[in-house]
């Protein structure tokens, strides 16, 4: 768990482009209250190929006014997201994250939300890339290599 208490701007989606591209293309994840959407995110590289863990997990909120009639309840819910996005932010690391509320929410106490919270992010950590290969050095022909002797046979009658 990282220890960290800033919600910094490069954790969070930005620009309703940002927005779209987990909408169209994300995984869902459901709970009763909630819905995480989670798409991996591609690197700034040219090649456009994932990166797992060079770059952060993004998080973006959506608490609509009809599932949260007053703006003190959906200000708790988005403080507690994000308070738990905190703690699980480098298990996620390579993931664009959008979390929608729904209906009945408010209700949550504050102990039940963030059990929610935290198997949805425990769902959304099996959405990982395939490891990159990693490139063995080839052995080095120094006389730390096993040396190979032969041993003679005897003759068969």
């Amino acid at each position: 768990m990282t220890s960290s208490a800033a919600f910094p701007r490069p954790a969070r989606l930005l620009t309703p482009a940002d927005y779209q591209r987990v909408f169209a293309k994300g995984r869902r994840f459901n709970s009763p209250h909630l819905q995480l959407i989670a798409r991996i995110r591609e690197s700034d590289s040219s090649d456009g190929v994932a990166v797992r863990g060079l770059v952060p997990a993004r998080l973006g909120l959506t608490v609509a006014k009809r599932v949260a009639k007053r703006a003190v309840d959906r200000n708790r819910i988005k403080r507690i997201a994000r308070d738990s996005f905190r703690h699980h932010r480098e298990q996620l690391a390579g993931l664009d994250l959008v979390l929608v509320a729904r209906g009945g929410i408010t209700d949550l106490q504050r102990g039940a939300l963030r059990e929610a919270l935290e198997s949805l992010w425990q769902r959304a950590e099996t959405l990982k890339p395939a490891p990159l290969p990693v490139k063995l050095a080839p052995p080095d022909d120094s006389s730390t290599a096993p040396s190979v002797t032969a041993v003679p046979r005897e003759p068969s009658s």
